[in-house]
C-alpha cells in the first residue's frame, strides 16, 4: 500500500525527471493478482554531490494497467513520475498528465 513514506521517496529522486526506466514489467501471480515491477536509474537528491541509484518499484494487487513502449529504446523520464490518490486509489503515473480530473477509467 503506498504511503506518504512513498510520495516521500519519489520527491527524493525528484520524480526522476531526467532519469531512465530500465524495466517495466507485469507478474501475473498464483493468487490472480497482478505486480508491476519497474526499475529506474536516477539521481538520489536526498544525497549531496552527483549520486545515481537503481531504484526497483514493485506496485502489488494492481487493478488496472496501461502503458506504452517501443521496444528496443530507451525509456527517459521526461515529465516524471507521479503518485497519485482518487479516494482509496493509487495511481502510478510515468510522464503523463491526467490534470485535474480523476481518469475515467478508475472506479
Amino acid at each position: 500500500m503506498f504511503n506518504e513514506d512513498a510520495v516521500g521517496l519519489v520527491d527524493g529522486f525528484d520524480r526522476f525527471n531526467d532519469g531512465v526506466m530500465k524495466y517495466f514489467k507485469y507478474e501475473f501471480l498464483g493468487d490472480g493478482t497482478l505486480s508491476v515491477h519497474i526499475e529506474f536509474c536516477a539521481r538520489d537528491y536526498r544525497i549531496e554531490g552527483n549520486v545515481w541509484k537503481r531504484v526497483r518499484v514493485i506496485v502489488a494487487h494492481v487493478d488496472e494497467v496501461r502503458s506504452t513502449f517501443s521496444g528496443g529504446q530507451t525509456n527517459v523520464v521526461c515529465s516524471g513520475v507521479k503518485l497519485l490518490k482518487f479516494g482509496e486509489v493509487w495511481c502510478v503515473e510515468v510522464d503523463g498528465d491526467y490534470g485535474p480530473n480523476d481518469p475515467s477509467s478508475l472506479e
